[in-house]
């Protein structure tokens, strides 16, 4: 283990040319504000094993902008390690001339990225490999890259999967993201990502060759491309559920009288962080008459149970932005909601939420 407890490990280790084994880490040396991946006191650092992942040393504590994340290194030619990091706008990157015991000050390369997982690995024939979005609106245009020259150039590549997808109303991204793989022994690369996280909700495995990745296009005749491995299959009841509440949160920010009589129970209770309560009438009214306008309304988390039947409970944190007559309002909340299935279709209930102590 670590000497810090506050530290996340999501992308695998690689074995250096002297043996040792160096584990990409996202760490901090205080409790996070927030989860793990988007506060911006944590930096990336590696985990170093020199007795093949039996014990680990953690190194390194290097500073990126806000979000900074999922950080991935590869060996170069001159022995130097070069660490890539997710971040909002363009991959981030650092060296270590030290086998990742100090890595310099963080810059940022040209390599853009629409803020999603990326994948950098080095191929049996020394030149290196990125799947990142490339030509991108949003999480689209998976890409498989070459280089020859050790990063500092990569080709057109070979696209992969164009499918992009909107942000779902809870702020999880759409779209083709998060692509991971390797390359057997005969040379064929594979890759796996995922799709459409709460809609179609796929994994996908894409197959292919160096040679295609050069050329652009399946030229070996080993491509195989956007073969779905599996796919997620929601109860109904509980699809049905979070899509009523994908829906009151998009007419929140969008309000109509018409779309929010169709959502709330005649029987609504809101109560609000503040304290004041709102009733089905007088909460239509505040949100349409423009006096509260809701901006933002993202998740940090929400859970879902059926202590009975035609009754849901949603539980979690959300981080509310809005507009007032008083003030801009930028709150997180803890907070207990009930949907109850009134003829046939899923209506909101009850709302009761707190500002999380300590927090912002």
């Amino acid at each position: 283990g670590f000497d810090t407890p506050f530290c996340f490990r999501m992308n695998k280790p690689i074995v250096l040319s002297t043996g040792e084994w160096i584990m990409p880490v996202t760490h901090a040396l205080q409790p996070l504000a927030g989860w793990a991946g988007f506060d911006p006191g944590q930096v990336q650092g590696v985990g170093i094993s020199t007795d093949e992942g039996k014990t680990w040393a953690l190194h390194g504590a290097v500073k990126t902008p806000a979000a900074g994340l999922e950080n991935m290194i590869v060996e170069l030619r001159d022995g130097r390690l070069w660490m890539l990091i997710r971040t909002a706008k363009v991959l981030w990157e650092s060296h270590s001339a030290d086998k990742g015991r100090t890595w310099t000050e963080a810059k940022p390369t040209t390599i853009s990225t629409p803020h999603s997982r990326f994948f950098i690995r080095r191929l049996a024939s020394g030149n290196l490999l990125l799947v990142n979005h490339y030509k991108f609106t949003g999480r689209s245009h998976l890409t498989a890259r070459v280089s020859t020259d050790e990063g500092v150039t990569w080709n057109e590549g070979l696209l992969l999967d164009e499918r992009g997808g909107e942000t779902f109303p809870n702020g999880v991204p759409g779209g083709v993201s998060y692509p991971d793989g390797v390359q057997d022994k005969d040379g064929l690369i594979w890759i796996t990502y995922d799709r459409d996280r709460q809609g179609t909700g796929e994994i996908l495995l894409a197959t292919f060759r160096e040679e295609d990745v050069v050329a652009g296009r399946d030229v070996t005749g080993k491509g195989a491309l956007r073969r779905v491995v599996s796919r997620l299959e929601k109860p109904a009841e509980l699809a049905a559920v979070i899509a009523a509440d994908d829906a009151r949160v998009a007419a929140f920010k969008k309000p109509t009288a018409e779309a929010l009589e169709k959502i709330f129970s005649s029987d609504l209770h809101y109560a609000h962080s503040t304290g004041v309560v709102d009733t089905k009438p007088s909460f239509i009214s505040v949100l349409t008459s423009g006096k509260t306008k809701y901006v933002g309304i993202d998740y940090e988390d929400r859970e879902w149970s059926f202590p009975a039947p035609g009754i849901a409970f949603m539980t979690g944190r959300v981080r509310i932005k809005a507009v007032t007559a008083d003030a801009p309002l930028d709150n997180l909340l803890s907070f207990l909601a009930v949907w109850r299935l009134e003829e046939g279709r899923w209506r909101f209930l009850t709302w009761q939420s707190c500002r999380m102590n300590g927090r912002p």
